[in-house]
């Protein structure tokens, strides 16, 4: 494997990034379609009232390894999150209390690992951003070369450097750096119709084209009626 550490990327803009900051993983989800740009389900947060936004240090570690994840805290910059392929490995925590208190103290948002974490009473107590597949008490060792700032693949889904990533408790999205504004667009636009549901509080009402093209051929009157 040819490895890589790209010591700076281009972020989007701060105010696009904090645009964000008012929309939930569900909704920027939906606009960016069915799947892409979401993680899948494995990768939950560790405690339920975690939530961050902010562009992506992307890293490639060695599975049960994490010396090239101490060298990406050192490059991320505030507002990051640290986004982490570790192979699905679930038999080490490569992250923990001491990272994560020198991130909140760099002011990094937080932190996404495709592995295993550990400390979680403490992170959570910290009140740390954190989400993970795995939890483990197991140590990493910190042998092995790995890469930060290329494209990587986290919960199923490709994460690029500076690359937007909303998190909360239910799940991870990721918006690609080039479509910030088209999705932010998006949002707003699905915020305000969904704003229109809730107050008409007659969600179906919404859906009658789908009820007539998927479900009419299948409706009938109960006989016994």
């Amino acid at each position: 494997m040819t490895h890589r550490i790209v010591t700076s990327i281009d972020r989007p803009p701060r105010e696009t990034v904090a645009a964000f900051e008012s929309f939930s993983a569900p909704l920027v989800s939906d606009v960016m379609g069915t799947g892409r740009g979401t993680m899948d389900a494995g990768i939950e947060p560790t405690f339920e009232a975690a939530s961050v936004v902010g562009p992506a240090v992307t890293v490639d570690a060695a599975p049960g390894d994490n010396l090239v994840l101490h060298r990406a805290l050192q490059l991320a910059a505030e507002s990051d999150v640290l986004v982490v392929d570790a192979d699905g490995y679930s038999e080490a925590g490569i992250w923990g209390e001491l990272m994560s208190l020198t991130a909140q103290r760099m002011g990094v948002a937080g932190t996404v690992v495709d592995g295993g974490v550990r400390d979680v009473r403490e992170t959570t107590e910290l009140g740390y951003p954190l989400f993970t597949r795995h939890v483990s008490p197991k140590g990493s060792t910190k042998r092995q070369p790995g890469s930060i700032n290329v494209p990587i693949t986290c919960g199923g889904t490709t994460v690029s450097p500076g690359d937007v990533v909303v998190a909360d408790a239910d799940g991870v999205a990721v918006v690609p750096k080039s479509e910030t504004e088209d999705v932010l667009a998006a949002c707003r636009n699905k915020r305000d119709a969904e704003a229109e549901m809730r107050t008409a509080a007659d969600t179906p009402a919404h859906f009658e084209d789908a009820f007539d093209e998927v479900l009419a051929p299948f409706e009938e009157a109960d006989p016994e009626g």
